[in-house]
């Protein structure tokens, strides 16, 4: 289940050459100036939305020229839109990004995110990585991200298997049940 942000602000995307990615991060750790590096080397067009105000890393992500979001924004039409996804793993973000049709690269940060990672990349629906700061192996997922076909064509399938379901169904019934039972 996921729900659109209430009050996020329509976001347009950069105006750049080169694939669209969507970042939702936190940006509290040093492997992001390595993802950001491999990202720019693909020449893509990266817009992160981090809403977690750590204002040396959303500086050091503008550094390589990404442009970076600091508020809730309206996340359907930029999904959409983009190339590709790179997330901590959420369950809502990397559901919708599957949705979507939208390959991910998932970035844990606790067990539960590595644990959906596994799962997902097991069924070549995400990749995902866990090692900090391994710049070899980032670079390789990044390309593997933008330029995999399998790994696109895998999620574009599964995007139509699902594509009648509606997560606001889900959450509709899920607050009746809580409801009628209060």
């Amino acid at each position: 289940m996921w729900t659109e942000a209430p009050g996020g602000d329509v976001q347009e995307w950069p105006s750049e050459d080169g694939p669209k990615v969507l970042c939702y991060l936190n940006l509290r750790d040093k492997r992001y100036d390595l993802v950001w590096q491999a990202l720019k080397k693909q020449g893509a067009n990266v817009l992160v939305i981090s809403l977690s105000n750590v204002p040396r890393a959303c500086e050091a992500a503008r550094g390589w020229g990404i442009t970076v979001i600091k508020k809730p924004v309206q996340l359907n039409l930029l999904m959409r839109n983009c190339h590709a996804v790179v997330a901590h793993g959420g369950m809502g973000l990397t559901s919708m990004a599957l949705h979507a049709g939208k390959p991910v690269l998932i970035l844990p940060e606790h067990m539960e995110q590595a644990i959906l990672a596994y799962r997902l990349s097991r069924q070549g629906l995400a990749l995902g990585t866990i090692r900090r700061k391994d710049k070899v192996l980032l670079t390789k997922k990044i390309d593997q991200l933008l330029n995999d076909e399998e790994l696109r064509h895998r999620t574009f399938g599964f995007s139509l298997r699902y594509s009648t379901y509606k997560p606001d169904v889900a959450v509709e019934k899920v607050v009746s049940m809580l409801t009628s039972s209060a």
